[in-house]
């Protein structure tokens, strides 16, 4: 199913627009949430990204 949804998303100018907004507010949330010393640290705040994004 998540890949069906996945390959749809990428067919879809919408859907693509409301998926880079869902990640848009993932990103600020997750910002807003930790310590500035990890956000400032490009490669830590990226993998703690990936991590949550599963």
């Amino acid at each position: 199913m998540r890949v069906s949804a996945n390959l749809r998303r990428f067919q879809s100018p919408f859907l693509m627009e409301k998926y880079y907004g869902t990640l848009e507010m993932e990103r600020v949330t997750l910002q807003v949430m930790l310590s500035e010393a990890i956000v400032k640290d490009k490669i830590l705040f990226a993998a703690v990204e990936a991590t949550v994004a599963f």
